[in-house]
C-alpha cells in the first residue's frame, strides 16, 4: 500500500529554514520549562511512597483524600486507579515515614530537653524512615529503678516474639546530636536493609524501665505505638526506636473512616479443635461456592491452625468472610476465627537519596545512548550524517519532556523507558532516509545535494507514514484501554512518534545538508589558498632551469 503516488515531489527541503526556526523555538521553550517550572518527578526520581488501596463498595475520591489529611499526610495526592467499578485508588506521598524530617527534629529536641545535650546523640535517616537511634547520657536514667516494668501493648493483636536486628554501631563520645533542623545525628545511620517487624507488632511484652521511660516521652510527643528497644551493651545506653510503618498508619486510618463493611478482607485465621488437612478445608470451601481457595498451614506441627484466603472475585468482602466462617463451623469444630482486613493492595517506596541517584543515572543513560548513536551513524555512513541524527534525537527527547512539564504529567522510570524507545524509533526512521540519500548520491551525480535529499525524503515518505500510523494505532489502543504506568508509557510514545517523524524530515536531513555545505565551503577555500602557492613554486622551477 502506498499513500503517496510514485513521482510525487513535496518541497520539504525548501521549507527547512522556516521549520528550523519553529523547532529551535520549541526546543528553547522546552529547556526553559524543564529548568524553571521543572518536571513533575514521580517517586522513582524524588523519593516517596505509592500506595494502591481498594474497597469492596463505592467510595468517593474526596473521602479518601480527606482521610489522608486527617492522619497527617497533607501532601498526599489521590487519584482513581483503573476503572471506577474496581473501587481502587492510587495514593502518592513524598514521605516514606509516618513522621517528617521536621517532626523528627522536634522529637530530637524533646529528648534533648529531657536528657540534656551533653553526651546525647540522635540519628534519623530519611531513607530508612521508620527507625530512630539514640544514645542517652550517663545520668539520663539515674532516677529509675532496676526492675523491669510492664507496658500495655497496643490494641492490635500481638504478633509472635521477634528478634530485633541491630543497626550500625554508633561510636561513643561523638558528641551532641545535630541541631540544624535536619533531624540527622553525627553518628552512623542504622542499616537501611534491616528487616522491619509488621505494623502493630510488639517485640517484647516486658520492657526495661529505661525503655518504658523513653516510650512515655515519645507518646507524650505525639508518636503512636513507638517500639523502644535497647541495643548493644547496656552500659552504652543505645536505643532503637521503631515507628509505626506508613502502610500501617494508612490501613488504620482507612479502616477507622470506612469501617469493615467497605474494607476488603485479607484472609481469615482458623483455629480448629482437631487435626485436619488443607485439602479437607479446600474441599469445604469449594462446596460453599468458593472455587478459588487458598489454604495455608500456620502450625504444621499441630495441624489445626490455618490461614484461609478464598474469593470468587479478586477481593473478599465481609459477607463472604461470614459465609466462609459459618460453613467451616458447620464442617469442623472451630475454636476461633480471626478476620484480617486490609485495603492496601500494593506499596512502592523509594528513599530520597535513591531517587536522586536514579534521576542522575537516567540523564546519564540518555546522554550515553546519544553518544554511542553518534559513533554508530559515523561508522555506518560518515560524520556528515551523524550530527543530524543526534540533533534530531535531542530535539525529540526535549520536546517530549517539555510537553510533560506543561501538562504536569508525572516523569518516572516508565517515562525514561519511553524516551529511550523514542530514541530508537526515531533513529530507525532517520537511518531509512539516510540510506536512501546515500544510494541516490551514488546514482544521481548530476543533481545537487538539495535535490537528492528532497527526492530521497519523498521516496521514503510512504513508508514513513505507514510505519508511524500503524504504530500510533497500537499506542492509542493501549492509551485508552490501559491503566497506570502502561497508560503513561503509551502517552509518551504517542508524542515521541509524532515528533520523531517530524524531526526525521525537517531536522536530521537539513542539519546534514548544512554540515555538507560547510565542509564543501571549507574545502573550496583550502583549494583556493593552495592554488597561488603552487603557481609560485612552478615559476621558481622555470627560473632555475633558465
Amino acid at each position: 500500500m502506498e499513500f503517496i503516488r510514485p513521482g510525487t515531489q513535496f518541497d520539504f527541503v525548501g521549507q527547512r529554514k522556516l521549520f528550523a526556526i519553529i523547532s529551535a523555538s520549541l526546543v528553547l521553550a522546552s529547556i526553559l520549562l524543564i529548568l524553571i517550572v521543572k518536571p513533575n518527578y514521580g517517586i522513582d526520581f524524588k523519593g516517596g511512597t505509592n500506595i494502591i488501596v481498594r474497597f469492596t463498595q463505592p467510595v468517593e475520591l474526596a473521602e479518601v483524600s480527606s482521610t489522608m489529611r486527617d492522619i497527617g499526610f497533607d501532601d498526599a495526592v489521590v487519584q482513581q486507579y483503573g476503572s471506577a467499578d474496581n473501587n481502587q485508588f492510587l495514593i502518592e506521598t513524598n514521605r516514606i515515614s509516618v513522621i517528617t524530617t521536621e517532626q523528627a527534629d522536634q522529637i530530637r529536641q524533646t529528648l534533648e530537653q529531657t536528657f540534656g545535650s551533653e553526651g546525647f546523640l540522635f540519628s534519623y535517616d530519611a531513607d530508612s524512615g521508620d527507625r530512630i537511634e539514640i544514645k542517652a547520657p550517663d545520668a539520663a536514667f539515674a532516677h529509675l529503678g532496676d526492675q523491669p516494668a510492664e507496658v500495655e501493648p497496643p490494641e492490635e493483636e500481638l504478633q509472635p516474639e521477634q528478634e530485633v536486628p541491630q543497626p550500625a554501631q554508633i561510636e561513643e563520645g561523638t558528641g551532641e546530636g545535630t541541631g540544624d533542623g535536619t533531624g540527622e545525628g553525627t553518628g552512623a545511620a542504622p542499616a537501611a536493609d534491616a528487616p522491619t517487624p509488621p505494623a502493630g507488632a510488639t517485640v517484647r511484652s516486658e520492657l526495661s524501665p529505661e525503655e518504658v521511660y523513653i516510650t512515655q516521652i515519645l507518646e507524650a510527643a505525639g508518636l503512636q505505638h513507638p517500639q523502644v528497644t535497647q541495643i548493644g551493651n547496656p552500659r552504652h545506653r543505645r536505643f532503637l526506636i521503631r515507628l509505626q510503618e506508613l502502610q500501617g498508619r494508612v490501613e488504620d486510618g482507612l479502616l477507622s473512616r470506612f469501617g469493615q463493611e467497605r474494607i476488603p478482607v485479607e484472609g481469615m485465621e482458623i483455629h480448629l479443635a482437631q487435626t485436619t488437612t488443607p485439602q479437607q478445608i479446600t474441599d469445604t470451601l469449594h462446596g460453599l461456592g468458593f472455587e478459588t481457595a487458598l489454604v495455608q498451614v500456620i502450625e504444621p506441627a499441630s495441624g489445626n491452625r490455618f490461614f484461609v484466603r478464598a474469593t470468587r472475585s479478586d477481593v473478599m468482602n465481609q459477607d463472604e468472610a461470614n459465609r466462609i466462617a459459618s460453613g467451616l463451623q458447620e464442617a469442623f469444630d472451630v475454636q476461633e476465627v480471626t478476620t484480617r482486613h486490609g485495603s492496601v493492595q500494593r506499596v512502592e517506596t523509594v528513599g530520597p537519596r535513591v531517587g536522586s541517584q536514579l534521576r542522575a543515572q537516567a540523564i546519564k543513560a540518555i546522554i550515553l545512548a546519544l553518544f554511542f548513536i553518534l559513533i554508530y551513524i559515523g561508522l555506518r555512513f560518515n560524520m556528515r550524517f551523524a550530527p543530524g541524527a543526534v540533533v534530531a534525537l535531542f530535539h525529540d527527547v526535549l520536546i517530549t519532556l517539555g510537553i510533560f512539564v506543561i501538562l504536569r504529567e508525572e516523569v518516572s522510570l516508565t517515562v525514561l523507558a519511553a524516551l529511550l524507545t523514542i530514541v530508537g524509533y526515531s533513529l530507525n526512521d532517520t537511518i531509512v532516509v539516510f540510506d536512501r540519500i546515500r544510494e541516490n548520491l551514488g546514482m544521481l551525480r548530476s543533481k545537487t545535494m538539495l535535490e537528492v535529499v528532497n527526492l530521497s525524503i519523498n521516496e521514503t515518505l510512504s513508508r514513513t507514514i505507514l510505519t508511524s500510523v500503524t504504530t500510533l494505532l497500537t499506542l492509542f489502543a493501549i492509551y485508552f484501554i490501559g491503566v497506570g504506568s502502561i497508560k503513561v508509557f503509551a502517552f509518551a510514545m504517542i508524542i515521541g512518534i509524532v515528533v520523531g517523524t517530524y524531526s526525521t524530515i525537517y531536522i536530521a536531513s537539513p542539519v546534514m545538508i548544512y554540515i555538507h555545505h560547510k565542509l564543501e565551503q571549507r574545502q573550496a577555500k583550502l583549494r583556493e589558498s593552495a592554488a597561488p602557492g603552487a603557481g609560485r613554486r612552478q615559476a621558481r622551477r622555470q627560473k632555475s632551469r633558465s
